[in-house]
């Protein structure tokens, strides 16, 4: 399919399934498709039946198993789909050694429960030296298949590194290709079209390197779902409350799909290895990305890293960082000799602003410039010095350093470009990092930390080399965690609260306030999703404020977009900023990477698009902050209003940093041309539309209150120049929205 008519997939998906919506009438963004015209069969009784496959169902859903244990079948009986339907080649479960992996072959089974209310069956395999036992359970009147694993006698000397189960293979489109969609929390979120065709053409898939959790650079949750548009499909997840490191993998294969979750060994010491979690396959009965993210937020809001609390019933925070930040300085080149409009561009952009801060995050020497530090300080800005936490520089590293660098399953030392990964569990270098950031307050009088390419990046969280203080227990995400300790520890006794790092990932929630990332910049940015910037390009990937939508509530703070004023980044900035501003973030200009002669001068800015940002801080610090910095975000409401393509051109890139396939950063980029979020708080909802066009859209659309907040009867308010007016009435779950959205204007609409 050519790239434009991938791109008409997200411009207006109604279209796709031949409804009508888009002809000036209230638009209406329900979906209302005909089930598949499949028997799927089978009993509506809870049953496991064993003969030359395995068979176990009840009235909702089925999983039927190869003779060597391979899942053959696996059907959603509600909404009469298949995930996949007579795999007969498929391996059951592999184990990944040091230096090759091993299928599973000859398999026992056993069925170990068989009542009323529960069916469960075990499997057995002996894989060399390691025994493998899995089990497959189903509930009565469940709508999910529960399986566990686990290894016995792993010998240390030849250690298994992780065990990949389950594995289903196979999986074709669930009804139509072109109304596929993949959901994946790959770097906080995307959403896939086709992921059929998208995976198996240039583009593999999800690997198992794209695919680690937990990682920012990977995946930051755990879990992922594939559906058909306005019908339903599946979703998986592990239920683990602990750190155990896996991957979730959902590949091309021989024109189909693969799906396997890895599940890697903490401990590699001779003995049993139970990986005390349910690994959940469950139907998923809605044909939408917030139905997956909805059933991830019942999990995710009971775990361990939630229990610090929502951040509006918390104080230690720093409340000038989530309220009154109008935008984030990243890599601000203010030692950059040549650069003479470095303080003057500072002064353009902050004259702009209705007394709200610039949060500068500061690289190494940038601090030598003593100008740019007293603005900052002239100004009551906000300061965060650029910091390498874990990484020490290979030519400066003290023979114990070298010592202390983490070790790969293969044997090599870690590293970063020139530094060594260093390991956490080294007093000595947890100490030394103590006094650099204790440095960073007495010298600098910084409000906050930020620890880059640290374990939410890039960072391997698994050391092999046992003569460190974890012996052979590789897992030392624990010792990370108090690594993280230490510095919220300081930035507590100073009363600036803020940590914060490259990226996000769940566990980290108790110990950071805020993340920078870049992803939010779509083609006109690049770093940590370069992997998929090619399925952007061609229409199939859109990015989804995922992690948002999960944890918005409880303060992980984004700053991003990877922005600058000037008139060569294009129309696309407006809704780069707008949805980077209105699913809860702070705009970033970034200026990391710009070539010398590439800096940008006071002439090139482009004051109204720094007005935009004043605008979009002005509603997150005013009417819009009880949503944008305390609300729980919701289902966003559709407008109808198609997306745009524009040309754009960022010159902050430089040798050695863009990958080759992004040499420049140039081309065209499509982007919707309303942007849309909604919140809770209370009883109250809070919705924010952003207009990115250069025109006036007349937009009327019908909002499912009832179906998305569960409001049937309310009266919906604008607010007009700073007071709230009626505009609708909610009857019957519906009201009928007729508003005017002026360019580079955002709205905020309430509902009481």
């Amino acid at each position: 399919m050519s790239k434009r008519n991938n791109k008409l997939k997200f411009l207006c998906p109604l279209l796709v399934i031949g409804l009508a919506g888009c002809d000036g009438k209230y638009y209406n963004d329900e979906i209302n498709v005909k089930p598949p015209k499949v028997e799927v069969g089978g009993s509506d009784l809870l049953t496991i039946q064993a003969g030359e496959t395995i068979t176990m169902e009840n009235n909702k859903i089925r999983i039927v198993f190869n003779k060597n244990a391979s899942i053959k079948e696996l059907v959603n009986k509600e909404k009469k789909l298949y995930l996949v339907k007579d795999s007969k080649d498929a391996d059951a479960i592999r184990l990944l050694k040091r230096t090759k992996t091993i299928a599973g072959k000859d398999v026992d089974y056993e069925i170990v429960t068989n009542n009323n209310d529960e069916k469960k069956i075990q499997f057995t395999w002996q894989i060399e030296n390691v025994t493998a036992i899995a089990t497959a359970s189903l509930l009565k009147d469940a709508n999910e298949i529960n399986f566990r694993v686990k290894l016995l006698n792993n010998d240390h000397n030849d250690t298994a590194i992780s065990v990949e189960y389950p594995i289903i293979d196979g999986i074709d489109s669930l009804f139509e290709k072109e109304t596929d969609y993949f959901v994946t929390p790959f770097v906080t979120g995307y959403l896939i079209n086709n992921p059929v065709d998208a995976f198996n053409d240039s583009f593999g898939g999800i690997g198992r390197s794209m695919g680690m959790y937990p990682n920012g650079w990977g995946y930051p949750m755990q879990f992922s779902a594939y559906y058909s548009k306005g019908l339903g499909g599946f979703y998986w997840q592990t239920k683990d409350s602990g750190d155990t490191v896996k991957s979730f993998t959902f590949t091309g294969s021989d024109e189909k799909l693969r799906l396997g979750i890895y599940h890697y060994l903490s401990d590699i010491k001779t003995g049993d290895v139970d990986f005390d979690y349910d690994i959940s396959i469950s139907n998923l009965n809605e044909g939408s990305w917030y139905a997956a993210a909805d059933k991830y937020k019942e999990f995710a809001h009971q775990q361990p890293w939630t229990s610090q609390g929502k951040l509006k019933d918390r104080t230690d925070y720093n409340v000038d960082l989530y309220e009154n930040t109008a935008l984030c300085m990243f890599g601000y080149r203010a030692n950059e000799p040549s650069w003479n409009d470095n303080i003057a561009i500072y002064d353009m952009i902050k004259s702009r602003f209705d007394t709200k801060k610039i949060f500068n995050v500061v690289i190494y020497p940038a601090y030598n410039n003593q100008q740019y530090m007293d603005i900052i300080k002239e100004y009551d800005d906000l300061l965060a010095m650029f910091e390498f936490h874990t990484l020490q520089i290979a030519e400066y590293a003290s023979k114990a350093q070298v010592d202390n660098a983490m070790l790969s399953a293969d044997g090599k030392k870690e590293m970063f470009t020139i530094h060594y990964y260093e390991c956490p569990t080294n007093a000595e270098w947890r100490r030394q990092r103590l006094e650099i950031e204790q440095g960073y307050i007495d010298n600098y009088d910084v409000d906050a930390y930020y620890y880059d390419v640290s374990i939410a990046a890039m960072h391997p969280n698994l050391c092999y080399d046992e003569t460190h203080a974890h012996g052979t227990r590789v897992n030392v995400l624990q010792d990370f965690f108090d690594q993280y300790k230490d510095g919220e520890n300081l930035a507590n006794q100073e009363e600036f609260y803020s940590v914060g790092q490259e990226m996000i990932f769940e566990q980290l929630l108790p110990y950071v306030d805020y993340y920078q990332t870049r992803a939010g910049g779509g083609l006109v940015g690049y770093m940590e999703h370069d992997r998929i910037k090619q399925l952007i390009d061609e229409g199939y990937a859109k990015r989804l404020s995922l992690f948002d939508y999960i944890y918005h509530e409880y303060g992980a703070l984004r700053l991003d977009g990877y922005l600058n004023p000037d008139d060569m980044i294009g129309q696309s900035y407006y809704a780069i900023a707008a949805e980077v501003a209105l699913t809860g973030g702070i705009v970033e200009y970034n200026y990391e990477f710009f070539l010398g002669e590439n800096l940008p001068s006071a002439s090139q800015v482009n004051l109204d698009m720094v007005d935009y940002v004043n605008k979009l801080a002005n509603i997150r610090q005013g009417i819009g902050k009880k949503y944008l910095v305390y609300g729980d975000m919701q289902r966003a409401p559709d407008l109808g209003q198609g997306t745009s393509t524009y040309e754009f051109n960022n010159l902050n890139y430089g040798p050695n940093h863009v990958p080759p396939e992004w040499e420049v950063l140039q081309g065209e980029y499509t982007v919707d041309n309303v942007i849309s979020t909604a919140y809770r708080n209370g009883d109250s909802i809070g919705i924010f539309l952003a207009n990115t066009k250069v025109d006036t859209i007349d937009a009327k659309f019908i909002l499912h209150a009832g179906r998305d907040y569960g409001i049937n009867e309310g009266t919906v308010y604008q607010y007009i120049s700073g007071e709230k007016v009626a505009i609708a009435q909610i009857k019957n779950g519906e009201a009928k929205i007729d508003i005017t959205l002026l360019p580079q204007e955002i709205y905020m609409l309430e509902i009481e």
